[in-house]
């Protein structure tokens, strides 16, 4: 695990959702190199090809094939601009190749078309932190948690949950906004978060990032 910080926790949890058939369509169509796309854009609309172009690039990024994936995504956004997921798929692909600028602009263009999506905060946030614009980085992590947050409680509101439970990427955001204000020099808070988070671990089960925060609260700053 990345000491500092953990960039793209969110991917393959949040991306982007669709169903077994509609990824085996896309693996067929990527195993048949079926890569022209106007010839498959004669057999179905732009939206329908939006989607599909959506599934491959999601595909393409997981394979770690980023640049192929920023195409679809953009060539997908081309034929539907209102699908947000296409946006915030593209910023990690960006994020993942050193885009940051555009990246952000991604991640950005998320967040104005649905407020509440912690995910393109906290990337978002993650990316802020990358380059150094810590105040902007902490911001965007204090949305993100409280969004998660507030997710969790209306869970339990809704009788979805019994008691709450706290998203799988919250004690990352901790850990993160944790450093990022370390890194501002504001220790006491960072110690917080941290501490926050290490507790948030121990209730998603994740002993990795226990272990890790563990380790950097008993080193010396």
């Amino acid at each position: 695990m990345h000491k500092g910080f953990v960039l793209c926790i969110a991917f393959l949890e949040s991306v982007y959702t669709h169903g077994l058939a509609r990824v085996q369509a896309a693996e067929a169509y990527l195993s048949k190199e079926l890569v022209e796309v106007r010839s498959y854009a004669a057999m179905t609309d732009p939206a329908t090809l939006a989607k599909e172009l959506g599934i491959r690039g999601f595909l393409k990024a997981d394979r770690g094939d980023h640049r192929g994936a920023i195409a679809d995504f953009t060539r997908a956004l081309e034929l539907d601009s209102s699908n947000t997921d296409l946006y915030y798929n593209r910023g990690i692909s960006r994020a993942a190749i050193g885009d940051y600028p555009g990246a952000i602009a991604d991640f950005t263009q998320t967040i104005r078309a649905d407020p509440r999506s912690a995910d393109a905060y906290y990337n978002r946030g993650l990316v802020y932190s990358i380059t150094q614009n810590r105040q902007a980085a902490i911001a965007d992590f204090t949305q993100a948690i409280h969004i998660y947050e507030v997710h969790a409680m209306m869970n339990v509101l809704l009788g979805e949950t019994p008691t709450i439970v706290p998203n799988s990427n919250l004690p990352y955001v901790y850990y993160n906004r944790g450093k990022a204000w370390s890194a501002a020099g504001v220790t006491l808070a960072g110690i917080t978060d941290l501490r926050r988070a290490a507790l948030l671990a121990q209730q998603t089960s994740d002993r990795t990032l226990v272990q890790l925060i563990q380790t950097e609260l008993r080193t010396p700053p």
